[in-house]
């Protein structure tokens, strides 16, 4: 009996679930799309690229049959398939690959593909691809920013086009760098704004795109802009500093391979936002400005106290925009107060802030029963509208003094009052004792001391700005910083193979020297570190390098070669011979310019 019933329970959720995994599949099944994308929509001839069909939806559909296209040999490379999980949503894809290598030169078209899955045919797009003359042919030709755009634009857009007077609008202005191009030494956007008040930009961030069947890195840089104008305004155009090395399509990754690098100053269009000024309707007379969403709060300690004795009132306005704009609220009604100037406090953090106002007040007669209640209005641009939002009005109990409140002295220390002295009753900063006495030496003009004093910010100042702009320096340019810490860096190497010397371990002492070399060469020439080997020898004559320091550089490689994968022994004489090989090279390279 028992059986039965636990078998119709579980078939009961077992039916239901089985269904429901039908429909999911069904459904699944049907939503089905297919595109096409390449990995360069430029190629010299005889390189290859690759053509990707994408099929999202399902991981079963066949590859679809390559047509003859024009202008390039085509083979298949196999499918990827791809699991994605986005908001406990699964979808399905497979990619077919195929490998398109370039035969003639000429603008030509990859055709619609057609790809039959369970009864129904779906069509991609046609891609245009250009096929470039090989053997460097970028490299060759004078390139134009015209021709560069092609490569490398500026894009510059708000998250909205409208906005009211002082409301934060977030701007992004946005780099595409070609799949396959290398951009160097890229500086942070700049762009007219005039009627705008900017915040500095966040660190920029990268992600892969795909435009028109073309893969792009996008490079974003980010900030919020206040307008302070009302009308049309105009942002823009974004300009952006880098350098371009280009590199035709499947060209040979060699460690020589010589690219043509273009300093580029690249412009976006310009951008027009309109600013709607703040509406006059229902403006609260309080309003200062501030325009955002904001919390609003009041604390009074403490509020048990008497007559002459301070209270410490702290208003804090927090939330999204200007925080700048936040102004302190009025407090009514302080006639039977003593009020002391605020110290206000402020904290920034993007678009978001908070503003502290701390301010002394002190009772003067034991009447007072409360703090005044106190109003901070906003204008809310998601709302179009002005809100007011209360704070304050805490009862506090003030008990008369003990005796008639002579007149004192505060001191006013991170927003709270500290009684220091009573007038009439203390003694008030006197001296016991009155110092050393000089005589003055006439006019500071004539001390010489005081004159050289004169100069020491000067000084300082230009030792500043030496100081800042070799930083600068270092940080843009990666060539420079390399060149000028390679010495150091082949003097730590260099002691560090001399003390395995006498470690009777020459492959270990072989393998540091000859890293040694290998990193100082690659710093000194701008070289991919992992590539160098004795090839490097060539490429260093065309660069004018002496026959001297070529043949010293040739033994020194094939003397470690033959140590560290022929096995072959160097005595402690040998190591010592090969270090100082390696000191005179560095030596004679550090002399030659």
């Amino acid at each position: 009996m028992e059986k039965s019933m636990i078998f119709r329970t579980q078939r009961h959720f077992v039916i239901p679930f089985i269904l429901l995994l039908i429909l999911v599949c069904k459904s699944s099944a049907e939503d089905i799309s297919v595109s096409a994308s390449v990995d360069n929509r430029i190629v010299s001839v005889g390189n290859i690229i690759t053509l990707a069909i994408k099929v999202g939806g399902t991981q079963s559909a066949g590859a679809p049959r390559l047509p003859n296209i024009e202008g390039f040999q085509g083979q298949y490379v196999g499918p990827r398939t791809q699991v994605s999980i986005v908001n406990n949503q699964s979808s399905l894809s497979i990619s077919h690959r195929y490998y398109l290598k370039a035969t003639k030169t000429g603008k030509f078209t990859i055709p619609s593909m057609v790809l039959n899955y369970k009864g129904t045919k779906y069509k991609t797009d046609p891609i245009e691809v250009e096929v470039v003359k090989g053997d460097g042919q970028w490299r060759s030709k004078a390139m134009t920013p015209e021709d560069l755009k092609q490569f490398i634009r500026l894009a510059i857009q708000t998250r909205k086009t409208t906005a009211y007077l002082n409301e934060g609008v977030l701007l992004l202005i946005r780099l595409y760098i070609r799949s396959g191009v290398e951009v160097r030494d890229i500086r942070y956007p700049t762009f007219p704004s005039a009627g705008f008040s900017v915040l500095p930009f966040g660190e920029a961030t990268q992600r892969q795109t795909t435009i028109e069947g073309v893969r792009f890195r996008a490079v974003d840089f980010m900030t919020t802009v206040y307008p302070v104008t009302d009308g049309e305004m105009a942002l823009g155009p974004a300009e952006l500093d880098c350098n371009v090395l280009l590199t035709p399509s499947g060209t040979s990754n060699s460690l020589f391979d010589r690219r043509a690098r273009y300093e580029l100053t690249i412009k976006s269009d310009p951008h027009t936002i309109t600013v709607k000024p703040l509406p006059t309707e229902g403006k609260p007379k309080n309003f200062s400005g501030a325009v955002g969403q904001y919390d609003f709060d009041v604390v009074a300690k403490p509020t048990s106290l008497k007559v002459g004795e301070p209270i410490t009132l702290t208003m804090t306005v927090k939330g999204q925009g200007n925080i700048d704009m936040a102004n302190i609220p009025e407090i009514p009604g302080l006639d039977q107060f003593k009020v002391y100037d605020p110290q206000i406090d402020v904290k920034k953090g993007g678009n978001t802030g908070e503003k502290t106002f701390e301010q002394v007040l002190i009772p003067t007669s034991d009447s007072v029963k409360a703090i005044p209640k106190i109003q901070f209005s906003y204008f809310d641009p998601e709302q179009e509208s002005y809100i007011t939002k209360t704070g304050g009005g805490t009862p506090i109990q003030v008990a008369p003094s003990d005796e008639a409140e002579p007149l004192q002295i505060l001191e006013i220390t991170e927003g709270k009052a500290v009684k220091r002295e009573v007038l009439g009753k203390d003694i008030v900063y006197i001296k016991d004792e009155i110092g050393p006495v000089k005589r003055g030496d006439g006019h500071l003009y004539k001390n010489a001391g005081f004159l050289i004093l004169q100069f020491l910010p000067l000084i300082g100042f230009a030792g500043i700005l030496v100081y800042q702009k070799r930083r600068e320096r270092f940080a843009t340019d990666r060539t420079y910083a390399r060149q000028y810490h390679a010495p150091r860096k082949a003097k730590k190497g260099l002691d560090l193979a001399q003390s395995l010397i006498s470690s009777g371990k020459p492959q270990e002492f072989c393998s540091a020297i000859f890293k040694t070399v290998q990193e100082y060469l690659g710093d000194r020439f701008d070289l991919p570190v992992a590539g160098i080997t004795i090839e490097v020898v060539e490429s260093l004559r065309s660069r004018g390098i002496s026959e001297e320091i070529l043949e010293k550089l040739t033994n020194f490689f094939h003397s470690c070669d033959m140590i560290r994968f022929a096995g072959s022994d160097m005595s402690e004489n040998d190591m010592n011979a090969n270090l100082e090989i390696a000191r005179e090279i560095i030596s004679l390279l550090e002399d030659t310019k």
